[in-house]
């Protein structure tokens, strides 16, 4: 009797058992602090299933744009599930890094080597080590196919960046570049991307110098974005004080360099004092704005 009533229970499941497609279904609902801190810790079973969710956006895009709002216990965790994902993905077509927080290098590393098809990236730079000449060494060699590379670069390496960038990108049609913009940048460009027909250096620090080597040098050039720059002596813009700035963008440039700028099919620049984002710049007192910009 007792055997018969024991045939008729159902047999019960551990946890761990569960099926890894039901469980993501699950994860993806929770709030990301609960998937780290409580549901990650639960087994091996339910840590691989959590590292198949939030990551991955229709498989191919990886969006890490949260893990500026994450704690520092909560990014290390984080991480940890990348890695995991990261074994398994297929290769990716879209990439959002965060702005502020450090990816350690395995990890950049390894969402280079699964995204070798990428043909736009941005790249943010938020310390002088994140994306520096010797990480771009190591993943560059994977992004041979892209036709857009944007990244905001440091005074200190942003010749040996766009050095690099040319070496291994030889596709791109379109280069971003925001920081500072001098001669040995310009040089730089023209001589890495000879065939560029899109530049990008809004919100950038120009010198004029650096602008003409660029318009004489870049004989595609087809389109040219200015918007928000601020364009300086060569000399002056060590200073760094708006005392011996220029306006803005094209404002007070050589007669001879706005020529130039006129036979491109695209230039963009803003309004000066009736652009609400540069607007600060003309009022008085700049110099003490400036600073507090910084």
């Amino acid at each position: 009797m007792e055997n018969t009533q024991r045939k008729g229970i159902p047999e019960t499941r551990k946890w761990n058992q569960m099926d890894s497609n039901i469980l993501v279904n699950i994860f993806e609902k929770l709030l990301l602090s609960d998937l780290l801190l409580g549901v990650s810790h639960v087994c091996r079973e339910w840590r691989m299933a959590a590292s198949q969710t939030r990551f991955f956006v229709a498989g191919t895009q990886l969006n890490l744009l949260c893990v500026d709002c994450l704690s520092s216990k909560e990014t290390t965790i984080y991480f940890n599930l990348l890695r995991m994902a990261m074994k398994s993905t297929t290769n990716l077509d879209r990439l959002q890094f965060s702005e502020d927080a450090m990816l350690p290098e395995d990890v950049i590393l390894a969402i280079a080597q699964r995204s070798t098809s990428l043909k736009s990236l941005y790249l943010p730079q938020t310390s002088p080590n994140h994306f520096s000449p010797s990480i771009l060494a190591k993943i560059l060699p994977f992004w041979k196919n892209l036709l857009s590379f944007e990244a905001a670069t440091f005074r200190d390496t942003s010749v040996d960046c766009i050095r690099l960038i040319g070496n291994h990108c030889k596709k791109l049609t379109h280069l971003g570049l925001y920081g500072i913009i001098q001669k040995p940048e310009a040089q730089a460009i023209v001589t890495c991307f000879p065939e560029i027909q899109s530049l990008d250096i809004r919100t950038s620090f120009f010198s004029e110098t650096a602008l003409d080597t660029i318009l004489d040098g870049a004989k595609n050039l087809k389109k040219l974005n200015l918007m928000h720059a601020i364009c300086g002596d060569e000399r002056d813009m060590n200073k760094f004080t708006t005392n011996v700035l220029k306006a803005r963008a094209a404002k007070n440039l050589k007669r001879e360099v706005g020529d130039k700028l006129d036979s491109l099919e695209k230039f963009m620049y803003c309004g000066g004092k009736m652009c609400r984002r540069c607007s600060w710049f003309y009022m008085e007192e700049t110099d003490d704005l400036f600073l507090q910009h910084q």
